[in-house]
């Protein structure tokens, strides 16, 4: 795969930064730190006001010139990889600060009941490529109505792009593409002969997280809003509501987490899977460790008022409250993420995926990553895309691929049998 593409950088403490597995060593570029609402400052004046040191490139090597007239070596750089190369616009997105950018991260979740949108309208304005890693369905519906104004600048706009939603959206897209034959001997996408392949009856997404997966606040936050929230799930066509962290079912995530309770939450991704791979069935689900963790979200959901689950502001204050707990468990548990994407065909046949990796934020940071490679490496059209849309992704398994960096497990396209953690063979027969 190729590497990722050098860019210029302006970064603003997120509230959650994804951490990256370091990257190439590149040309070091621009950082300007902001505060929102505010132009960054060009490399050259930061360094001058910190003590008159140089600016970037051939001006710093004059300036570090040693009193013999002898090139002084040049400095360290300490930055990350990530540091050098992803853009982050946290809370507000201003034009000074997305102007001569390559990129328009946004992650200033909590996403539920917001109808801030001046990160995606400065990013048309300025035509500047956008991603966001939004978890709710109606934030993600009020970006894709961009759609238009995005082909119109010539730029690409991906919404719900991070793990879950996100890369789990791609794995069932390229799971349903291959069982309909939407891929030449090259995996190039192409049409389908009338009659080839098989259609899909049933999706299900099953998402595990040890914790809060090391996020924080933010996820808490998020819990808190969705347990608001009544669960669209579709089935054979129709759309039916059910209360949020309803209707447990148990899943296999394979060896390192084995099976798990998961409970259905109102996740973008079945919208978004029944309207544009048209798929009939489609239910998305969530668990965590330790199990009273879950059962303790099922209370808050029957005993909180909707309305106090709906107010921002209150249910900030109850993830404040809850994070020193929550903190002290993820020491014990860890930060392990797990998904499971099973896909249920005509004529019985069955379809699954699973992703498994250690650590939730490096997970997060490399789906990310992968993304941002796409749509600068030009495999993104001009329009704002859902992460299974054909148009988000020219390649889905090179996405993959990257997205898969440091999973402990990765399979797709496997009977449901396969990836069961007690699978035995004896005698040419398996148990399980």
């Amino acid at each position: 795969m190729a590497e990722p593409v050098e860019m210029q950088v302006v970064v603003k403490a997120p509230v959650l930064a994804p951490r990256v597995p370091a990257g190439p060593e590149g040309v070091p570029v621009e950082l300007a730190t902001a505060a929102a609402g505010g132009a960054p400052k060009p490399a050259g004046q930061q360094q001058q006001q910190q003590g008159g040191q140089a600016g970037a490139g051939g001006q710093q090597q004059q300036q570090q010139e040693g009193a013999e007239g002898e090139a002084a070596a040049p400095p360290v750089d300490n930055r990350t990889w990530w540091q050098k190369n992803w853009l982050f616009v946290m809370a507000g997105g201003t034009f000074a600060l997305i102007a001569g950018t390559d990129l328009v991260l946004h992650t200033a979740g909590p996403f539920q009941h917001s109808k801030n949108f001046n990160v995606i309208e400065a990013a048309l304005e300025t035509k500047t490529p956008y991603i966001d890693v939004c978890d709710d369905t109606h934030y993600s519906q009020g970006i894709k109505g961009y759609h238009d104004q995005a082909v119109a600048a010539g730029i690409p706009a991906l919404t719900t792009a991070g793990i879950y939603p996100g890369t789990s959206n791609v794995m069932a897209a390229h799971i349903v593409s291959i069982s309909r034959g939407e891929y030449d001997e090259n995996w190039n996408y192409k049409q389908p002969a009338a009659g080839e392949g098989i259609e899909p009856t049933m999706l299900r997404y099953s998402y595990y997280t040890a914790g809060s997966g090391g996020a924080g606040p933010t996820i808490l936050e998020t819990s808190f809003l969705l347990a608001g929230e009544q669960c669209t799930v579709y089935k054979e066509g129709q759309a039916y509501q059910l209360p949020p962290i309803s209707n447990r079912r148990e899943v296999d995530f394979g060896p390192g987490i084995g099976r798990k309770g998961v409970y259905l939450y109102n996740l973008p991704e079945v919208m978004s899977a029944f309207k544009y791979i048209k798929v009939p069935g489609v239910s998305a689900r969530f668990g965590t460790d330790p199990f009273i963790w879950n059962w303790a979200m099922w209370l808050v959901a029957r005993l909180c008022p909707p309305q106090f689950l709906q107010d921002r502001s209150q249910v900030r204050w109850l993830a404040r409250l809850s994070d020193p707990w929550v903190r002290i468990v993820d020491k014990i548990i860890g930060e392990a993420v797990g998904m499971r994407v099973e896909v249920d065909f005509e004529g019985g046949k069955n379809a699954s995926g699973i992703y498994v990796h250690k650590k939730l934020p490096e997970a997060m940071g490399n789906s990310v990553a992968a993304f941002a490679h796409a749509v600068l490496s030009g495999q993104s059209q001009p329009g704002v895309w859902y992460p299974e849309e054909k148009e988000a992704l020219a390649d889905r398994r090179a996405f993959l691929q990257y997205a898969a960096k440091g999973c402990t497990r990765f399979d797709l396209n496997r009977p449901a049998w396969a990836l069961e953690s007690d699978v035995k063979q004896l005698g040419g027969l398996i148990y399980w």
